[in-house]
C-alpha cells in the first residue's frame, strides 16, 4: 500500500487533517463546518467540502500530489464487528459473508474491508468488517482529486474506534475485568475482558461532541445565535463534564449553571451504554468490581473520570496525554493506526495498475538496453573464436534440423501433445461451478425485480443445462420489459453458454401485475484441479 501523508476526518462538526510522517503528526489544522452540512454535502457528491479541505489541507502543510486516507461515516456506510465460533486461521470470507448480510444495500453495489483483530477472544475469533456504496467511495475519491491529492484508502470512524480499543487491550495484558472505553467525537467503542480474553465488543452512537452540544443548546435561549461550535469545545476542554463555581467569569455570562442538566443527560446516555456492555460481557461478581479505562480524544475532557465513576460506582481511570479537543484529536489518533490498507476507490486501483504497468515497462526496458549492450559486449570479444566453432557445427546443426523435421512429419510431437492434453484432463476433469452460478442468479435477482420458483438441472454435453422458472413483476409506467433485461444480464455473464426462452403469460401476484416465465440457460463446464476447487469456484456437490 501506498505510504500515507496525511489523514482527514470528515464529522459533522468539522474538517480535521493531520499531517503524518513516520506514524507521527506533525502538524494538525481544523476547518468548522458552517456554511453546510454533512448530509448535505453527501447530496451533493461532497463538492461543499472542497474549499474547507483545501484550508486544512494548506493549514496543515499538506503538498499537492500527498496520499489521503479519509476517516469519515457516510449515510450508508457499514461498520461491524463479528465474532465467529471457529478455530481456523483464516476466517475472512465467512467474515465478508456475514458483513454482506448486515448491509442495507445490494452487495454488488458495495465496495468493503475485513480485517482479523489480534485480540484473544473468550469464544472464537473477531473480526472487523467494513461495508460502503460504490458511489460514496467515489466521491470520496473525486473530493481529493479535485484538490490536486490522491487517496490512499478510506475507514470509517466507527471503525477506527474499534480498531484503537483492541490494540490498547492487547498492549496491555490483564487477566482482572475490564471495560475498556474509547471516547471519539461521535462515537464511543466499548470492550469488556475477562481473565484476559475479550468478551463482547460494540461501538455506540455517541461522542464527546455530545457533551460541546449541550453547552450550545444551553445557550440558544439567551443569544441571537448559538454559541459557536468552537467556543463551546474549549469551555469543555477548560471546565469539564459538571464544572463547579461561578462560570460567568469564564465566558463573561455567557455560561452559567443552566447548562448542567443538559450536560447530564449527555453523560447519562454514556454512562447507560456502559452499564449494559458491561451487564451482557462480564459475570455477574466481576461487574460489580471491573475497572473503567478511558482512553481516544474523548479521554482529555476534565473531571470525566470522576463524573462516570460516580455514575457507575465503579473505578474509572482516564488515558494521560490525550489530543487536545480544541485541535484535530480524531484526526492524531487515526495517525496511529497500524500500516493496513482498508478501502480503496475503484478509480484509485485502475490508476495503481496503470502507474505499476508503467513503472514495470520502464524498468524492463532499462534491463533490456542493459542486457543487450552487455551482451553486445560479450558477443565481439568472443567473435573470432566462435566462428571456427561455429564452421565446424554447421553439419551437425544440418543434420539436427533435419532429423527434427522427420520427427515432426511422423506425428511424434502431435502425439505428446495429444498425451498431454489427456493427462490434463484427466487431472482436472469437467466440473460445473455450482456456487458461482448460484451467486450469479442471486446477484441477478437483486439487480431486477425477479423471484425465482424453481431452479432444477441436467446435464448436458460441455456443462450443465439450467431450468429457471419464477416471476417478474411488472412496472406499469415502464415500457422496458424487466424480464428482457433479466435474459440480456443472464447471457452477459461468462459462466452462461446460452439462453432459452420458454413459456410466459401475465399473472397476478400480491395485487401487483408479474409475468411468469421458464428460461433454459447452459451453463459452461470448468476444467478444475482440486486447487481451483478450494478456492470455492467449484462446490462439493459438483464432484
Amino acid at each position: 500500500m501506498p505510504k500515507i501523508d496525511a489523514i482527514v476526518v470528515l464529522l459533522p462538526s468539522c474538517l480535521e487533517v493531520a499531517r503524518v510522517s513516520g506514524g507521527i503528526v506533525r502538524k494538525s489544522a481544523r476547518v468548522a463546518l458552517i456554511e453546510t452540512t454533512m448530509e448535505a454535502a453527501w447530496n451533493q457528491s461532497l463538492r461543499p467540502l472542497d474549499k474547507p479541505l483545501a484550508v486544512a489541507l494548506q493549514q496543515a502543510g499538506v503538498r499537492a500530489g500527498a496520499n489521503l486516507r479519509f476517516i469519515y461515516r457516510s449515510p450508508d456506510s457499514v461498520t461491524e464487528t463479528i465474532n465467529l465460533k471457529a478455530t481456523s486461521a483464516d476466517l475472512t470470507e465467512p467474515a465478508r459473508l456475514a458483513l454482506a448480510e448486515s448491509t442495507p444495500f445490494p452487495w454488488a453495489e458495495a465496495v468493503s474491508g475485513v480485517r482479523r483483530l489480534k485480540v484473544n477472544a473468550n469464544a472464537g475469533v473477531w473480526y472487523l468488517g467494513v461495508a460502503e456504496r460504490r458511489c460514496h467511495s467515489d466521491m470520496l475519491d473525486a473530493l481529493a482529486s479535485r484538490n490536486g491529492f490522491r487517496i490512499a484508502d478510506s475507514l470509517t470512524d466507527r471503525a477506527l474506534l474499534i480498531d484503537t480499543v483492541t490494540r490498547r487491550f492487547a498492549a496491555s495484558a490483564d487477566p482482572h475485568a475490564r471495560c475498556l472505553v474509547e471516547l471519539g467525537a461521535t462515537s464511543t467503542a466499548i470492550l469488556t475482558s475477562h481473565q484476559g480474553k475479550v468478551t463482547s465488543l460494540r461501538c455506540v452512537d455517541l461522542g464527546y461532541e455530545a457533551f460541546i452540544e449541550a453547552v450550545m443548546r444551553s445557550q440558544s435561549g439567551r443569544r441571537d445565535e448559538e454559541l459557536a461550535f468552537d467556543a463551546a469545545a474549549a469551555v469543555i476542554a477548560k471546565i469539564g463534564l459538571l464544572p463547579r463555581g461561578d462560570l460567568s467569569a469564564i465566558s463573561n455570562g455567557a455560561i452559567d449553571d443552566s447548562m448542567k442538566p443538559l450536560m447530564r443527560a449527555a453523560v447519562q446516555r454514556l454512562v447507560v451504554e456502559i452499564r449494559q456492555t458491561i451487564r451482557f460481557g462480564l459475570p455477574e461478581g466481576d461487574a460489580v468490581t471491573c475497572r473503567i479505562e478511558v482512553g481516544g480524544p474523548g479521554s482529555a475532557v476534565p473531571n470525566l473520570a470522576t463524573t462516570l465513576s460516580s455514575h457507575t460506582d465503579l473505578e474509572v481511570a482516564c488515558e494521560a496525554g490525550g489530543p487536545e479537543l480544541t485541535g484535530a484529536p480524531m484526526a492524531v489518533v487515526a495517525a496511529g493506526l497500524p500500516g493496513v490498507e482498508w478501502i480503496v476507490p475503484e478509480g484509485e486501483s485502475l490508476r495503481r495498475e496503470r502507474r505499476l504497468l508503467r513503472a514495470s515497462l520502464i524498468a524492463g526496458g532499462v534491463v533490456a538496453v542493459g542486457l543487450l549492450a552487455f551482451e553486445g559486449f560479450s558477443v565481439s570479444s568472443r567473435l573470432g573464436a566462435e566462428r571456427i566453432v561455429l564452421a565446424e557445427r554447421q553439419s551437425k546443426v544440418e543434420s539436427l534440423h533435419a532429423e527434427v523435421e522427420a520427427r515432426r512429419e511422423a506425428g511424434i510431437v502431435s502425439k505428446d501433445l495429444a498425451r498431454l492434453e489427456k493427462g490434463v484432463t484427466e487431472v482436472g476433469g469437467e466440473r460445473t461451478p455450482w456456487r458461482a452460478v448460484f451467486r450469479e442468479i442471486a446477484s441477478l435477482c437483486e439487480l431486477h425485480p425477479v423471484r425465482m420458483t424453481d431452479v432444477s438441472t441436467s446435464t448436458v454435453p460441455g456443462g450443465t443445462s439450467w431450468s429457471l422458472k419464477g416471476i417478474v413483476f411488472l412496472d406499469q409506467n415502464s415500457q422496458v420489459d424487466p424480464l428482457s433485461q433479466f435474459i440480456e444480464s443472464l447471457q452477459r455473464s461468462p459462466l452462461v453458454a446460452g439462453v432459452e426462452v420458454g413459456a410466459t403469460r401475465r399473472i397476478e401476484v400480491e395485487g401487483r401485475a408479474a409475468k411468469q416465465f421458464s428460461i433454459s440457460a447452459q451453463v459452461r463446464a470448468l476444467h478444475l484441479g482440486q486447487d481451483h476447487a478450494a478456492l470455492g469456484l467449484v462446490g462439493e456437490d459438483s464432484k
